[in-house]
């Protein structure tokens, strides 16, 4: 019987967590120049909010670090089954993606910040159109954590059915072109909305697994 542990309930309330530091970091990423900036216009903006994308690099920086652990809430509640224990390493290897693009993200923000701060004004914009595309293996990364979440949910339970066909939309919804947008900013909603279930289903044993001791227990009859 796979039963979520108090830790477990914890680490699930990380959803939640990661849902309000990546909010934050998206209002403050909002206003950034486009890839088609002027140098002139790179060296004016990162001198001049030098605070505020400061915040952003180390709001993405936290986020990611609680990813990790909010994921490894996630995979303890899909791992309900053998065949979801396997599946749930998709869920991994997305996740571990899409903390990667997270973090290149906040890693061209930073030197994008210091191409401003020494006016190096060439290098900004290379590293501004680098910046400008770093969202491909952000969706990348997000629809294989998403459909993979859905999926194994459906298969093996763990997760409500309306929140595992939610999952499957959003993975689909990350690589549908222009539309993916949108889903970077449902993602913190749908992290939440995972973490609140986690935290209100810990404690409580999966309703597929509790017909597999019942099978064991009746085994001896038969002999």
């Amino acid at each position: 019987m796979n039963t979520p542990s108090r830790s477990a309930q914890r680490l699930g309330a990380l959803g939640v967590v990661f849902g309000v530091l990546y909010a934050a970091a998206a209002v403050l990423d909002a206003s950034v120049p486009s890839e088609g900036a002027s140098n002139g216009q790179l060296i004016t903006y990162y001198g001049s909010h030098f605070a505020s994308m400061t915040a952003f690099v180390f709001l993405v920086i936290a986020a990611s670090v609680v990813f990790v652990f909010f994921l490894g809430a996630l995979r303890r509640a899909l791992g309900v089954t053998s065949e979801s224990r396997v599946l749930g390493s998709i869920v991994t290897a997305g996740g571990a993606v899409y903390v990667a693009a997270l973090l290149l993200m906040a890693l061209l923000a930073n030197a994008l910040l210091d191409a401003g701060h020494y006016r190096a004004g060439t290098a900004a914009s290379a590293i501004n159109l680098i910046a400008a595309n770093s969202w491909i293996p952000l969706v990348a990364g997000l629809s294989a954590v998403a459909l993979g979440t859905g999926v194994v949910a459906l298969r093996g339970g763990g997760l409500p059915r309306w929140l595992a066909w939610a999952s499957i939309i959003l993975g689909i919804l990350a690589v549908a072109g222009p539309l993916g947008q949108a889903a970077l900013w449902i993602t913190p909603v749908w992290s939440a909305a995972i973490g609140i279930t986690l935290m209100r289903s810990s404690g409580r044993a999966p309703a597929i697994s509790s017909a597999e001791p019942s099978v064991v227990a009746t085994a001896p009859g038969l002999s």
